[in-house]
């Protein structure tokens, strides 16, 4: 079991790692939404998988998240990550276990974080699909590289995270 000190430690660690990220740019994590400017001209589709798609022109937000919420009804969990996206307009995730999701691109490219933490820039376009996971093909964007980038990311973080813990759980011995 982790120590009081070994757990302080460890969030200090995780709070610089995220801290050397001072100025918040397209598609990185912001601390507070107050950083980011709102970006003009977002096109946003919403494809539900079954050849229904609502496109929205011409829309204003800082977040990827900002821009759904505001043409959508959009339901959400919060987690450590950001907002998970559990139902757009009651199309909820793995309906009827068919291992479909709501994922989102932003101009063609599976985005790396969760909606809240993706910074837009004007012109951008955001596409939400109802889809099994990774999928790629005709009509998506081809974006799984992006997407496992993201996941070395997150598991290279989470193994410093653990050297770090060890090698101080090591010196108070």
């Amino acid at each position: 079991m982790a120590t009081p000190t070994k757990l302080v430690i460890a969030v200090c660690i995780t709070l610089l790692l995220f801290a050397s990220h001072p100025t918040p740019s397209r598609g990185q994590v912001t601390l507070s939404s107050s950083l980011a400017l709102t970006a003009d001209d977002v096109r946003l589709v919403i494809d539900y998988g079954n050849s229904t798609q609502r496109v929205f022109p011409d829309l204003s937000g800082s977040t990827v998240f900002d821009v759904l919420n505001e043409t959508t009804n959009v339901t959400y969990t919060l987690h450590a990550f950001g907002r998970f996206i559990q139902s757009i307009n009651g199309v909820t995730n793995n309906a009827g276990g068919n291992g479909y999701y709501w994922q989102y691109w932003v101009n063609d490219q599976l985005a790396p974080v969760a909606a809240d933490y993706y910074v837009l820039s004007s012109g951008d376009d955001v596409l939400w699909k109802y889809c099994a996971p990774g999928q790629t093909g005709p009509g998506l964007p081809q974006g799984m590289p992006d997407w496992w980038i993201g996941l070395f990311v997150i598991l290279g973080v989470g193994g410093v995270l653990a050297v770090a813990t060890a090698l101080v759980a090591r010196k108070s011995r």
